[in-house]
């Protein structure tokens, strides 16, 4: 069996492997625009990290070259708070919490480290542990999981008030599976990708408009190309961002109010990118295996692949 984690086929079936990607800035956003630029088949040559934009990326060498300056954005379907998105500050505290409670369930031994459990909250909400004492948390979910060890998989939704009051103030149910031989697993809140996901226009229309009012003090390097991508990572439902058939992003009277010659949306949970400026098309779709070649921009055709 290998040592690494990350490189295991059954925590990569698990909902909770989104907690073992660890990259952020510009690391992130670049391996998040490498994945756009190969959904798109085009060669690239070279990407050079940038500030406003975030990069310029340049297809073919020498005076064939075509230069492209692309600004990379996270979508999230909430209003922000003065921390940034809830659902992205969620992911963080959530993930040094299972982390602290996987040391501790590697310390306990018997068997605990090789558990992995689904938490549901009576109140789901990316708030739920910002006033939590997550020290007696981790320690009434330890006991908890020693007292009743799966050989397989058990559900746990009674919690005696003496022994667990944490538990039973604020927790429905928790799912606990043995999954042995894998170790050292990041345990799963369940509110996070169950529900309703939310229409994604309306903050994909306010994304873009920030990010055009913003644009207009890049510096775009000579780029003759200048590129939106939004990424819908799909971690939780809050990035999740599926568009209707029949959605139009008329943002603008004419093409010259836009700073952006072409905006994208990448969602991650379909696989697809659509193109929502200046026109709304599908150029990539990985249900259908297609790539829409006739859809791309005339000027990056000699660069495909």
């Amino acid at each position: 069996m290998k040592n690494d984690a990350t490189s295991s086929s059954v925590k990569k079936a698990l909902a909770s492997r989104i907690f073992y990607d660890t990259a952020h800035g510009k690391n992130k956003e670049l391996i998040l625009l490498k994945g756009f630029l190969q959904r798109l088949c085009l060669k690239t040559c070279d990407i050079k990290e940038s500030e406003r934009p975030d990069f310029i990326v340049v297809l073919g060498k020498s005076s064939k070259h075509l230069k492209i300056g692309c600004e990379i954005t996270l979508f999230y379907n909430e209003q922000n708070n003065r921390c940034g998105s809830l659902t992205r500050r969620f992911l963080e505290q959530w993930r040094r919490f299972s982390k602290e409670l996987m040391a501790k369930m590697k310390e306990e031994g018997g068997g605990l480290e090789h558990l992995y459990g689904s938490v549901f909250f009576k109140v789901p909400s990316n708030k739920v542990l910002d006033k939590m004492d997550k020290d007696q948390f981790i320690r009434e979910l330890t006991k908890l999981c020693k007292e009743n060890f799966p050989k397989k998989a058990i559900s746990l939704g009674k919690f005696d008030e003496d022994k667990y009051p944490l538990l039973r103030r604020t927790v429905q149910e928790i799912s606990v599976k043995n999954i042995y031989p894998e170790k050292e697993i990041f345990w799963w809140p369940a509110h996070l990708q169950a529900g309703r996901v939310s229409d994604p226009s309306k903050f994909l229309v306010k994304i873009i408009k920030r990010k055009n009012k913003t644009a207009a003090s890049y510096n775009w390097s000579g780029a003759s190309e200048k590129w939106l991508v939004i990424v819908a990572e799909a971690l939780a439902l809050a990035d999740m961002a599926i568009l209707d058939d029949d959605i139009s992003f008329k943002l603008f009277k004419r093409k010259n109010e836009s700073m952006f010659s072409h905006v994208y949306l990448w969602d991650r949970f379909q696989d697809k990118v659509n193109e929502l400026f200046p026109s709304h098309k599908t150029i990539f779709d990985s249900s259908e295996r297609a790539l829409y070649v006739n859809r791309l921009p005339k000027t990056v055709m000699p660069f495909l692949e």
